[in-house]
C-alpha cells in the first residue's frame, strides 16, 4: 500500500510539472524549435553522444533499439490529444460543441504541424463505441507510432550513423537496449556511439577535419575506421586483445551450458583457465571447437562455436564456420553418435540474434528467463569487452 501511495504522489508530481504543457495553448512548433532542444541538449550531454550524433537513438523504444527517454514534443501531443479525448466523450452538449470548433478550427489551417481533434475523431469515425480510456490509449498508440517511425526512418537515412539501425534484421534490438542500461556510465557512453559510429576513431576525426591522417597509429598501416579498432587491427590480434575479449563470452556461455548439463554429460571448453581435451576416441581431429560436449551413454556429440565479429560480418562469419566444422560433424556421425554444430555470433558492438540460442535451447533444458538472462548477460560482456579494446586503440599496454 505504501508503494502504491508513493506511485500515486509521484504521478501527482508528473502532472503538476506538465500543466503548463497542457493549459498553455502555444505551437508545437516553437516547442520543437526552443524548448526540445534545450531538454535533447542536456539528455545529449549525459548520454556522452557526440556533437553530430543523431539523437533518435535516445528517444526510440526499446524494440527499435532506443533508451525510450521522455520527449518534450511526445507529452505535449500526447496531452492535447488526450484533452481532446475528454471534449469529445463529455455528456455535455457544450463540451462537445467545443470540440467540433477545434476540429473546424484544425481544418482551415493547412499548415497546422499536430490536429489533436483530427486524430480523435479519425478513431472516433472508425470505432465510435470506445470507452475514453480506451479511445485514450488509442490516440496515445498512434502518437508514438508515429513519431517513432519519423525518428527511425532519419536514422536509418543516415549513411553511417543508420547502419546499425539498418542492420538489425532478426537479431533483437530489445535485448541490445535492455542490456545497455546496466552498464556503467563510460562503457554506456561508448555502446552509445559505437552504435552511431560517432567515436572519435582517426578516420572521423579526419572526416570531421580533426586530425590530418586517418591511420592507426598501433599498425601504421590501416584506415583507423571502429571496424579496424574493434576487429581487424594485426597489432591488436597480435596483444590478443580480440581473444581475451572473446574468451570472456565463450566464459558466459559456459557456465551456462556447464550448469544445465545432466551428470552423464562431459564438457571441455577452451579457455585458458580450463584444460582442453577433445574427446578423439570418438572421431580423432586437429581441430578445437570452442565448446565440446558429449555423452559416451547418449551417443551425443555437440560442438560449439562462438564469434565476436563486427555486425556487417556476421553472415560470413557463420557460413565460414560451418564450412570449417562440416568434416568433424559427418566424421563424428559416421562414429555412431549424433552430432551436431551450434554456431553463435555476437556482434562487436552488442548485436545478438534473438534467434541465436534456439539451437542450444533445444539442447539444453532451462526456462526461457534464464536464456534471456543469458542473451543480456553476452552482449554485456561482448561490449565490455570492445569497450576495453576501444580504451587500448592507439596504446600497446
Amino acid at each position: 500500500r505504501e508503494r502504491e501511495r508513493e506511485r500515486e504522489r509521484e504521478r501527482e508530481r508528473e502532472r503538476e510539472r506538465s500543466w503548463p504543457l497542457l493549459v498553455e495553448d502555444f505551437p508545437i512548433s516553437w516547442l520543437e524549435r526552443d524548448l526540445q532542444p534545450l531538454a535533447t541538449k542536456a539528455l545529449k550531454k549525459w548520454a556522452g553522444l557526440a556533437r553530430s550524433s543523431n539523437t533518435s537513438i535516445l528517444f526510440l523504444p526499446a524494440k527499435r533499439g532506443g533508451l525510450a527517454l521522455p520527449s518534450l514534443v511526445r507529452l505535449y501531443k500526447n496531452m492535447h490529444a488526450t484533452k481532446m479525448v475528454q471534449l469529445f466523450r463529455s455528456s455535455d452538449p457544450a463540451v462537445r460543441k467545443a470540440a467540433d470548433l477545434h476540429l473546424s478550427g484544425e481544418k482551415e489551417r493547412q499548415r497546422l504541424k499536430f490536429r489533436p481533434a483530427a486524430l480523435v475523431d479519425s478513431i472516433l469515425s472508425q470505432d465510435n463505441p470506445q470507452s475514453r480510456r480506451a479511445l485514450s490509449r488509442a490516440v496515445k498508440i498512434l502518437v508514438a507510432e508515429s513519431d517513432d517511425d519519423e525518428r527511425h526512418q532519419s536514422l536509418c537515412y543516415l549513411p553511417s550513423q543508420g547502419e546499425m539501425a539498418r542492420s538489425w534484421g532478426d537479431t533483437s534490438p530489445e535485448l541490445w537496449a535492455r542490456a545497455v542500461h546496466d552498464l556503467p556510465p563510460e562503457p554506456l557512453k561508448f555502446a552509445l556511439n559505437a552504435s552511431l559510429d560517432t567515436l572519435p576513431t582517426n578516420a572521423n576525426l579526419h572526416m570531421w577535419g580533426k586530425k590530418p591522417s586517418d591511420v592507426c597509429p598501433l599498425c601504421q598501416g590501416g584506415r583507423q575506421s571502429l571496424l579496424h579498432v574493434l576487429n581487424n587491427c594485426p597489432v591488436a590480434m597480435e596483444l590478443r586483445r580480440y581473444s581475451v575479449r572473446h574468451d570472456a563470452v565463450l566464459q558466459v556461455i559456459g557456465d551456462f551450458i556447464k550448469a544445465h548439463l545432466l551428470p552423464h554429460y562431459s564438457i571441455t571448453i577452451d579457455i585458458p583457465s580450463e584444460s582442453y581435451r577433445f574427446p578423439h576416441h570418438i572421431t580423432p581431429t586437429c581441430l578445437r571447437p570452442d565448446i565440446v560436449w558429449w555423452s559416451d551413454q547418449r551417443k551425443e556429440l555437440w560442438l560449439f562455436e562462438l564469434t565476436v565479429s563486427f555486425e556487417s560480418l556476421v553472415a560470413d562469419a557463420r557460413a565460414r564456420k560451418r564450412a570449417k566444422y562440416h568434416d568433424l560433424v559427418e566424421a563424428g556421425r559416421a562414429a555412431g553418435y549424433k552430432t551436431e554444430l551450434i554456431t553463435v555470433e555476437v556482434g562487436s558492438r552488442g548485436m545478438l540474434g534473438s534467434s541465436d540460442f534456439d539451437a542450444l535451447r533445444e539442447v539444453i533444458d532451462a526456462p526461457s528467463k534464464e536464456f534471456t538472462s543469458l542473451s543480456l548477460l553476452t552482449i554485456r560482456t561482448a561490449i565490455l569487452g570492445s569497450y576495453k579494446i576501444w580504451a587500448s586503440r592507439n596504446s600497446v599496454t
